[in-house]
């Protein structure tokens, strides 16, 4: 049943992409959260999310292998997926999300984990399980309300693409989704 967005008394906010202000926050984070364990791998999980719009198991999944580093690119590989739309590859050029492959990189080779902090875990044993969970009591203290999550990245990046008139089909390409059309679902072969 589908519930709507006027009647969701007692039940979660509906979700909903980030504000500016919001990100600040997170992006700075606070001082109770930098002594955390989980600290140091939830800031480099929160930017390749910012940027890559990919999803957080998608990313948590990430090996040396998966990711090619050029001297002013990086190309993820997402072979790891929840639907076959969501194997691809991510293009990424922007600094801030080349800076933290370059160091999470630095000496993996192969199979080699880009977060090797986690572990498999939850029933489905994603490696996301603990991220997850992180990445909620994390928003929680840096004060960012419920009705956001990890996949708020997706619709901040979704949205910053339409407004920059990307079409529908490269967008849906980049974080994933199937196309939409007859055309690009049944006939295209993704290229």
């Amino acid at each position: 049943h589908k519930i709507s967005k006027q009647s969701n008394k007692g039940r979660s906010p509906p979700k909903r992409s980030y504000t500016d202000a919001e990100l600040l926050r997170l992006l700075n984070g606070n001082e109770q959260v930098k002594g955390w364990p989980t600290y140091s791998y939830l800031p480099d999980l929160l930017i390749l999310g910012m940027f890559t719009g990919a999803r957080e198991d998608e990313l948590c999944s990430l090996t040396a292998e998966t990711v090619e580093m050029g001297r002013s690119h990086a190309i993820l590989n997402i072979t790891d997926s929840k639907t076959k739309a969501g194997i691809r590859f991510v293009a990424i050029t922007h600094t801030a999300p080349l800076g933290v492959l370059k160091r999470r990189l630095k000496g993996l080779k192969g199979t080699a984990q880009v977060f090797p902090e986690l572990t498999r875990g939850g029933l489905d044993k994603k490696l996301s399980a603990s991220a997850v969970k992180a990445y909620g009591r994390y928003r929680r203290a840096c004060e960012v309300p419920d009705g956001t999550d990890f996949h708020s990245y997706r619709r901040n990046v979704i949205t910053v693409l339409e407004t920059a008139a990307v079409g529908q089909v490269p967008i849906a390409r980049f974080v994933g989704h199937t196309v939409g059309t007859l055309a690009g679902d049944t006939y295209s072969e993704g290229g």
